[in-house]
């Protein structure tokens, strides 16, 4: 029986192992590795790829087939809450995190799982909300690495400001492990807000049906709250001076769940950061046409060089 769950048009990466971790309350997380393509007789590092919301590690087979091609080692993770990584409420589809550092550890303690694997130098490639998880995470100097590159990263969010005041009311009532809105499974391509590409829109909906556990549906007060949090932290005077490697930011012109504003404000205080714009890209700038995905993977090897990987 496989570890992970296989669909048609989307294949698994060359030698991918799953593996397993916990945390300090022995709950169970789930991780993948994956070797550089075995046309390389030495890999040029490891890329830890850092998914978002309702993510999960078979979704970014393909940006894992595509790093291996490049000579690099692969590791992802399933969030807690999310993917086959362990729920956090009753109810299994609601989006809720406790703690954003809960973020942080399951990331410490999924590289500390596989550290004896990993390979050279190490690289972070995160989307969305796995976006401020690994920059929070570099800030805090949980995560070492040589280079890092943010897809829409969720440093703020189009929704803030008609929720931000609702918040702390809501989470201070008992209301934080409850839904902002129902859930609402059954999207359409059609008028869909994450991208303009349907074939690969197609392949987290193929895997949900393959495997039902992996729907996450709506978001909780306190996931809110906690994201508005670590927004806040990032966007301090200073909070991010200490950072000094190769980063890339790039921002989707169609953009509806994150705010643009955001990644330009801490790319002006981010060392060594190019902060570039797709023009015509929805949210998830990784699973576009490949013209605009072709934009950021080509900004992603410039920042390698940059970076003398």
């Amino acid at each position: 029986m496989n570890e992970y769950v296989l669909i048609p048009d989307n294949p698994a990466p060359e030698s991918i192992e799953i593996f397993y971790f916990r945390d300090d309350q022995n709950r169970q997380m789930r991780g993948m590795f994956a070797h550089a393509s075995s046309k390389y007789a030495s890999p040029r590092g490891t890329i830890i790829i850092s998914p978002g919301r309702t993510e999960f590690i078979e979704k970014y087979f393909e940006l894992a087939r595509d790093m291996q091609e490049r000579g690099f080692c692969v590791v992802a993770f399933d969030w807690p809450g999310q993917g086959l990584s362990y729920r956090m409420l009753k109810d299994p589809l609601a989006g809720h995190i406790d703690d954003f550092n809960t973020y942080i550890q399951a990331f410490r303690r999924g590289l500390n799982a596989i550290d004896h694997k990993l390979y050279g130098a190490r690289v972070v490639l995160a989307h969305s909300m796995g976006g401020a998880i690994a920059l929070e995470a570099i800030r805090q100097q949980v995560l070492d690495v040589e280079a890092a590159a943010f897809c829409a990263p969720m440093w703020g969010l189009k929704i803030a400001k008609i929720l931000h005041p609702l918040v702390p009311i809501m989470c201070k009532i008992g209301r934080s492990e409850k839904l902002v809105h129902k859930h609402d499974l059954d999207e359409k391509f059609e008028g869909n807000i994450i991208t303009n590409y349907e074939k690969r829109w197609k392949v987290q909906q193929d895997l949900i049906k393959a495997n039902s556990k992996l729907a996450l549906g709506a978001i909780t007060w306190g996931w809110v709250n906690e994201a508005l949090k670590v927004s806040k932290t990032l966007a301090q005077p200073k909070a991010l001076d200490h950072i000094n490697i190769p980063i890339l930011i790039a921002s989707a012109l169609e953009e509806a769940l994150v705010d643009n504003h955001s990644h330009a404000l801490l790319a002006s205080r981010l060392k060594s950061a190019q902060h570039i714009k797709v023009a015509g890209a929805k949210h998830e700038i990784l699973m576009e046409t490949d013209s605009r995905r072709d934009q950021f993977m080509t900004a992603f090897d410039k920042m390698l060089d940059r970076a003398g990987i």
